[in-house]
């Protein structure tokens, strides 16, 4: 079995970023920028979570056809994990990684076992819980938005 996962994930969506702003329309009329309602929150975490899923999918199926079916085992209980974030245009601020991620690092981790959480989030399952988790970040800018994603790489400790 590998101990290094890697594979890329779309970027997360502006409403799962630390500080999103939309403009909305309060009572008064005027125009003002507020952060997103929970409720879009929600909905654009799980659209997200669908999205890596089948980034996912993607890449176990091109291992299980280069190993001749090994698959990946049970949830890791530590890893380090590195997050390579490829942008084109204005560099994201490099303070605000961790936050704007939280999102995909809980995709990657198993589902909350709380008896509270019921969001139809999904989850891989790679690793047993974010507190396992070592973190690293990196920017790396590239020549076209096609090729902007996070590049996730995950090595078992």
């Amino acid at each position: 079995m590998s101990d290094t996962i890697a594979f890329l994930c779309p970027l997360p969506p502006p409403e799962l970023h630390s500080n999103p702003k939309t403009w909305r329309t309060d009572r008064s009329g005027k125009k003002r920028r507020v952060p997103p309602h929970w409720t879009e929150k929600v909905k654009a975490k799980q659209a997200y979570s669908e999205r890596v899923y089948v980034q996912w999918a993607v890449h176990s199926a091109i291992h299980a056809a280069e190993t001749h079916g090994e698959l990946f085992g049970v949830p890791w209980k530590r890893a380090r994990i590195i997050y390579e974030w490829r942008y084109c245009g204005n560099a994201p601020d490099e303070q605000n990684l961790g936050a704007n991620l939280k999102a995909l690092t809980d995709i990657l981790c198993m589902a909350p076992n709380n008896g509270l959480q019921t969001n139809n989030t999904t989850y891989l399952g790679l690793v047993e819980d974010d507190k396992g988790l070592e973190p690293e970040y990196r920017l790396t800018r590239v020549a076209h938005r096609t090729d902007e994603g996070v590049y996730v790489t995950l090595v078992r400790l």
